[in-house]
């Protein structure tokens, strides 16, 4: 019998919901002697939690290949997570290839946040967002109706919320979230003030991906031509008056640089850290992944491996005349955190090694600061202005326990080792309550005091990366 190949092509609906952007398994006939049989060759997911079946996979696997998502380093994309202006900025600066060559935006505080860059260059076409000078207001989650509007003014010269939910919905990038409102209320039926999931975003953008609608257009271009010889931060602040009232909760910068980084008025602070355990490949590596999981946080695609392996510095124990000898903590790390018994751990200088060796290999760099010392207010600061903080504290933030000794290799002096020390991210805080990425337990809370104390017992370490 002749051998015969039959492809099966998936269809691709823009204008109903995304059940048709699935990859379908291409059947392959393969020749068995006299018979004939089907294999079925099935693509597999990028991402863990990405079936092939899942409705939105074309758009993901699309916008990854692109380069315009990358996932998080345990393997998942996180699909179905209400998607962060901030994030949001990046995929979009991203996808439309908009130039970041007008300077940098003063904000509210110096203070680095991992997307300036991307709201560099989306002040420059005049976008309509909320959190250019915020850091706090990057970190919450956008709603539909900012979507809308920074899409439909890039790449359809709309200047309103409806001009934009209109050119959408003609364009097939949408078809409304609430069909009972549809012919009665636009803002209703499109849904403007409900959140967005990273799927959704990534379904947006490959639609237009489709349609041809790659790149800035009319009224952003001719913003960031800036004929009128206004400053980034005027031409941001039109982007600002451009969203419709109900959507507005961005407040209009300034000119002039902040100064001594005034403390942001706020009593609350979340900064959305992705979940990365430690086990099973780095039994004893809480430092190095805490550090691993602000990196992809600031949007780094490192594994916990690759920066435990190939940028900690770590240092084996040896034994002379009866005695251990190991590292001084400040140094390296002691011992190796893939080892469940040969493994201990290090201080924050290490860690902060680490970041510096890593970011050697990268072109878009951050510098990674050891505050250890750091008072609970000035901690506290650091989350009000977006920037999560790797920290030091016990297993159970019960009294730090020394149980454990050797000898330090470069001065010979008996050191006492702690044996329920651990490093986790701390990510918020609220009502007195504080929220952690903790690389054995995954997302928890402590009380504020409780987790303050244990780090004050500790010895105050901890870490920042900062642009």
């Amino acid at each position: 019998m002749k051998k015969r190949v039959t492809a099966m092509i998936c269809s691709f609906a823009l204008l109903g919901s995304f059940k048709g952007a699935m990859i379908l398994p291409v059947q392959v006939a393969a020749a068995t002697g006299d018979e004939t049989t089907v294999v079925v060759q099935q693509a597999a997911s990028p991402f863990q939690d990405v079936s092939t079946e899942y409705e939105a996979y074309e758009a993901i696997v699309w916008a990854k290949d692109r380069g315009i998502i990358n996932g998080y380093a345990d393997g998942t994309f996180k699909p179905n997570a209400s998607i962060t202006e901030a994030q949001f900025a990046k995929m979009l600066t991203q996808f439309l290839g908009l130039k970041d060559d007008k300077g940098d935006i003063h904000k509210n505080t110096s203070a680095i946040h991992w997307a300036d860059s991307y709201y560099d260059s989306l002040a420059a076409y005049g976008t309509p967002l909320n959190a250019y000078f915020n850091n706090s207001l990057r970190n919450q989650a956008v709603t539909r109706g900012v979507v809308a509007q920074a899409i439909g003014y890039l790449t359809g010269n709309a200047t309103s919320l409806s001009g934009s939910i209109n050119f959408m919905l003609s364009q097939g990038i949408t078809i409304g979230q609430n069909p009972q409102f549809e012919g009665k209320d636009l803002n209703q039926f499109f849904g403007s003030e409900n959140h967005l999931t990273r799927a959704q975003v990534a379904s947006f953008l490959y639609r237009m991906h489709n349609l041809g609608l790659e790149g800035a257009t009319g009224i952003s271009v001719e913003a960031y031509q800036n004929k009128e010889a206004l400053t980034l931060v005027a031409i941001a602040n039109k982007g600002i008056r451009l969203l419709d009232n109900s959507l507005r909760i961005g407040e209009l910068g300034s000119d002039a640089p902040p100064k001594n980084d005034p403390v942001v008025n706020v009593n609350q602070a979340y900064i959305p850290v992705g979940k990365l355990m430690q086990k099973p490949e780095l039994p004893n590596g809480c430092e190095i992944v805490s550090l691993t999981a602000v990196l992809n946080y600031y949007g780094y695609n490192v594994s916990k491996t690759t920066m435990a392996d190939k940028y900690l510095p770590k240092q084996a124990f040896s034994w002379k005349n009866g005695k251990r000898y190991g590292p001084d903590p400040y140094k390296a790390y002691a011992g190796n955190p893939r080892s469940a018994t040969g493994g201990w751990y290090s201080f924050a200088p290490p860690i902060v090694k680490a970041a510096e060796n890593y970011m050697a290999t990268q072109t878009n760099k951050m510098k990674a600061k050891n505050i250890s010392g750091s008072s609970q207010k000035e901690i506290l600061t650091y989350l009000n202005k977006g920037v999560p903080v790797v920290i030091w504290v016990t297993l159970d933030l019960s009294r730090p326990a020394l149980n454990g000794q050797w000898y330090l290799s470069d001065t010979g002096k008996y050191y006492k080792a702690y044996t329920n020390l651990h490093a986790v991210v701390l990510t918020g805080y609220k009502d007195g309550i504080v929220s952690v990425m903790n690389p054995l337990k995954g997302q928890v809370t402590h009380k504020l005091n409780a987790l303050f104390k244990s780090y004050e017992e500790l010895g105050k370490h901890a870490l920042v990366l900062e642009k």
